[in-house]
């Protein structure tokens, strides 16, 4: 089956899309465009917004999703929030939003593993960090019940349990794999590995003396800490997926000795600032690319290879998330119709369709009465197409089913008694079962 045969078909309305992912347009929302398999803004008419929505928005399919891309207009919490609010007012189906961008990270997990620049973080919960009472000489977080993020809703909780497993997770690191590669082809997205000389990692109590400049610039020398995966990494080593506690909070982590308290303390394994503004809106999964060790010693190098890592991994988380059964998946059934796309090169006697005209056992599930009075609205390249396939039909056949697909959304087509074609207004598809038919 082609790529294409297994898109899906291109949603009625805003409603048809259950996919949201918030990022930001200078990091990641490029690289998302990269994968979609299709954009819907340049195959037919926008989908628009209400009325009162500031967002900007991108429209396509990943894998077997219809997904809605939406623009940061800034960083932090209060921003993520407002791109969220407005987003669901505008596409009211959205059952999953994905987060995606860069974040800072801890080097050594709760278990004691690594975590290198460029490994992508998945979420399997968030919490607040810069939430709470400044007392002197300390912070106490809030942590009650009334004050904390909830977890992840059932659904999301299940494909996570499933992607820790150890052969889904080899697939879904095959898939970032894979997706990477194609991001590594536009040499505009800049998705190269660095290199492990620039991934440096100093001590904690390590203090990067001026904010405006870079260690390079400075001469930062300190101690390094030693990483067995960039001792024996590959000249680009597969970026490894993590899942843990997410800290998101309005400011910056710029410190690796409150890093590291921080993580003791609250089980986190990366940093970011969004994703406490989209939690309570959207069932919602982080999944960012490390871009730095939450230290001071940050730098803008690794920050594109990071979002495209992180924007690998979100299509390939998509591809373990099914479809709502109310979604239309007919596309992914044999289509009878197949040869009535414009566009195929199948011929009258080979298409699918011509099988189903000398099939005599086939009935009509359904019957359409349309009046004869509607006004004829020629579309010749469709009507071509379909007188040719209709001389296939002797007088004794059997009324024959055709797939729709490519017709508009609001109107369907129809032979009448004449032997005429005619554009059949204001009928709804949901009313017709997804079928027309013949006689």
């Amino acid at each position: 089956m082609s790529i294409s045969a297994t898109l899906p078909p291109r949603p009625h309305d805003r409603r048809g899309f259950e996919i949201a992912i918030i990022c930001a347009p200078d990091i990641g929302a490029d690289a998302v465009e990269a994968l979609f398999d299709c954009h819907w803004d340049h195959d037919g008419p926008p989908f628009d917004k209400e009325p009162d929505d500031p967002n900007a928005y991108s429209t396509g399919v990943m894998g077997r999703h219809n997904v809605v891309l939406a623009y940061m207009t800034g960083t932090g919490k209060a921003h993520a929030a407002t791109v969220a609010s407005n987003c669901r007012n505008s596409f009211r189906g959205i059952k999953l939003c994905l987060v995606v961008g860069v974040c800072g990270v801890v080097p050594f997990g709760p278990a004691n593993d690594e975590i290198i620049l460029g490994d992508v973080i998945i979420s399997d919960g968030v919490i607040q960090h810069d939430l709470g009472r400044q007392l002197p000489g300390r912070f106490v977080r809030k942590s009650s019940v009334l004050d904390s993020l909830g977890r992840p809703n059932q659904e999301i909780r299940g494909v996570l349990g499933k992607l820790k497993g150890l052969r889904h997770r080899r697939q879904l690191s095959s898939k970032v794999s894979d997706y990477l590669n194609v991001l590594r082809q536009e040499p505009e997205l800049r998705a190269e590995y660095p290199g492990t000389t620039k991934d440096r990692l100093f001590e904690a109590s390590y203090l990067h003396t001026e904010d405006r400049k870079l260690c390079g610039q400075l001469g930062c020398n300190g101690d390094l800490v030693s990483r067995s995966r960039l001792e024996t990494a590959e000249m680009h080593p597969t970026p490894a997926i993590h899942f843990g506690l997410v800290a998101s909070g309005d400011s910056v982590m710029k410190s690796g000795e409150d890093r590291d308290r921080i993580a003791a303390t609250e089980g986190v394994i990366a940093f970011e600032m969004e994703a406490a503004g989209v939690w309570d809106t959207f069932p919602c999964v982080v999944i960012k690319g490390a871009c730095d060790y939450a230290d001071s010693h940050k730098s803008k190098v690794w920050q594109r290879y990071a979002a495209a890592t992180a924007v690998a991994c979100a299509k390939a988380f998509l591809s373990f998330w099914v479809p709502s059964p109310t979604q239309d998946t007919s596309y992914l059934a044999p289509k009878f119709g197949s040869s009535l796309s414009l566009g195929t090169h199948e011929t009258p006697d080979t298409s699918p369709m011509a099988s189903v005209y000398r099939n005599p056992q086939l009935q009509p599930a359904s019957l359409v009465t349309l009046s004869n009075k509607d006004p004829f609205v020629d579309r010749e390249d469709v009507l071509t197409k379909l007188r040719s396939l209709l001389s296939l039909v002797d007088a004794s056949a059997q009324p024959c089913q055709f797939r729709a697909g490519f017709i508009s959304r609001r109107v369907k087509h129809y032979r009448d008694a004449r032997n005429e074609f005619k554009w059949g207004p204001k009928l709804r598809w949901e009313g017709l079962d997804r079928r027309y038919w013949f006689e």
